[in-house]
């Protein structure tokens, strides 16, 4: 996949990412024209339509993000922060839904000033344990651009404010609350990435510059422990994710170098205390595991054929990751296990943009997007019913007799590195039972019954690029064999973290699909 290196991060309680104090309505920093919110008539639909619950001001609608209220009764609650843009001046907007996709309440401004547009694209939103809502957006003035924070009561009533000034142009792009009623915010400024916490009430407390020029905190989340993880994009195109204390002292970082160009987009910490982060690398989706000290644990990618990134994921009890994001010219819903195993995809219509993905711990899924209708884009928010996941196939049998090839590797994930492994009694031909030492992988294989010829493994990078060539000489189908890859190329050299395909050849003809070797450094 790449290398991973640390990132340079200041944490500082005061200084040059400083948030300015907060307004009643931040009149001081910015220019809002406060006005009542959106007219009725402007929302349509319902989860339980194909289109789900509409809202078209008639104008370029885009959606920010959503959160969901499952402890309140007669919910869930959906809330949804989204924008409008004319091109000379935009509206923000927050909306609440019932559990139907009936609007109850909804609070909206418009912003006026130079290029005050940029405001709509750069929405997030997030719910504290006592119910408050609070929406992140950035707002452009002549004098530069800023970062300011709403929180409302759980009906959308406006009750405090702050803005994040740190005398230089600074971008919002998420927000995380945790148990205590703090709220941390992740952006990006002229001089680097930034990540502020606020405590009740929106009060500051203390602040970290990810002190790189070209670095952007694109997504933050928190674990069970109240740590506080960070990602985005660092200098040289190289996705980034940092880790913080719940004072946001620094704890440790890492880049990920993938195919030229990577990117974290969407963050979240699993069950059992792995760290996942969905964004982009090259054209394709990129899925990245870490354990919770961003040690690299594994990682895969979807590739659609076409242009394909992930920009929100939300994590099930079961650990069952659920990604919202886009595949070519159309939307896509994936679902993967805690090790990454590929479970299950959903394209939607073309035109469809997702922006943000919510569970409802019931098997609903909400996304928060924009969808082309005809003249503009509409803010639309659809309901999923997600299907339970297909039961892991049972073990293989010791000797395989069936139709089809089958290959698996361990240890996987693998680091190169002298290890013993245990080969079984299951009448395997080419590796005698037991105790074995090995430096890399094992690569179990079973042909196809009544099959034989020459077989050959070739291993490619994520690019496409040939990485190794095993060649296994002759083999007749009806038993297991075995062989090792030890991390390197032809060249003898070792080959970089990330994820290797392993495609196999019988006589020259592939068999079956590619399979995924994870290496780790």
């Amino acid at each position: 996949m790449g290398n991973m290196t640390p990132f340079d991060i200041k944490t500082r309680r005061s200084g040059a990412a400083r948030p300015a104090p907060g307004a009643a309505l931040l009149c001081a920093a910015l220019i809002f024209l406060a006005g009542p919110g959106p007219a009725l008539a402007q929302f349509s639909g319902g989860f339980s339509l194909a289109g789900g619950a509409v809202y078209d001001s008639g104008l370029e609608d885009f959606a920010g993000g959503i959160t969901l209220d499952t402890v309140t009764a007669g919910g869930p609650y959906v809330y949804v922060v989204g924008g409008s843009s004319s091109g000379a001046a935009c509206g923000h907007l927050a909306i609440k839904y019932d559990s139907g996709g009936l609007l109850l309440s909804s609070a909206g401004f418009t912003v006026g000033g130079y290029n005050a547009d940029l405001g709509v694209m750069r929405e997030g939103i997030t719910r504290d344990s006592s119910g408050n809502i609070y929406e992140l957006f950035t707002s452009s003035t002549p004098a530069g651009t800023d970062i300011a924070i709403l929180r409302y009561d759980k009906d959308l009533v406006f009750l405090s404010s702050a803005v994040f000034d740190g005398g230089y142009d600074d971008f919002g792009a998420a927000l995380a609350a945790d148990g205590a009623g703090n709220v941390y915010l992740a952006g990006a400024s002229s001089y680097g990435g930034s990540l502020a916490k606020y405590g009740p009430g929106l009060v500051f407390l203390s602040s970290a510059t990810l002190d790189d020029y070209s670095a952007s905190g694109n997504a933050v989340a928190l674990d069970a422990a109240g740590d506080v993880y960070v990602t985005g994009q660092a200098a040289g195109s190289d996705l980034f994710i940092a880790r913080f204390g719940p004072g946001l002292l620094f704890k440790s970082s890492a880049t990920l170098a993938a195919g030229g160009y990577a990117e974290g987009r969407g963050i979240q910490a699993g069950p059992s205390g792995s760290i996942y982060v969905t964004g982009a690398s090259g054209s394709d989706l990129l899925l990245v595991r870490y354990s919770s000290g961003l040690v690299f644990l594994s990682s895969t990618v979807f590739d659609s054929g076409g242009s394909d990134w992930g920009n929100s994921l939300a994590i099930d009890t079961a650990g069952v990751l659920h990604v919202a994001g886009g595949a070519g010219l159309d939307g896509a819903l994936l679902r993967y296990g805690p090790d990454l195993a590929f479970i299950s995809s959903s394209a939607f219509s073309s035109g469809r943009f997702p922006a943000a993905i919510a569970l409802d711990g019931l098997g609903g899924a909400y996304v928060a997007g924009s969808m082309y209708n005809g003249s503009d884009l509409d803010l639309r928010t659809i309901k999923y019913v997600l299907a339970a996941p297909s039961p892991a196939p049972a073990p293989a049998a010791p000797v395989f007799t069936g139709p089809a090839f089958r290959v698996y590797n361990f240890p996987n994930p693998f680091r190169p590195g002298e290890k013993t492994v245990t080969i079984s009694a299951d009448g395997g031909t080419s590796w005698p039972p037991g105790a074995r030492t090995v430096r890399g992988t094992v690569i179990k294989y079973h042909l196809p019954a009544g099959s034989s010829g020459r077989v050959k493994f070739v291993i490619y990078g994520l690019a496409g690029e040939k990485v190794r060539a095993l060649d296994e000489g002759y083999r007749t189908g009806g038993a297991p064999y075995y062989a090792e890859w030890d991390g390197r190329n032809e060249k003898g050299a070792a080959c970089a973290a990330g994820v290797y395909f392993l495609a196999a050849y019988l006589g020259g003809a592939r068999l079956g699909k590619p399979h995924k070797l994870t290496l780790l450094r």
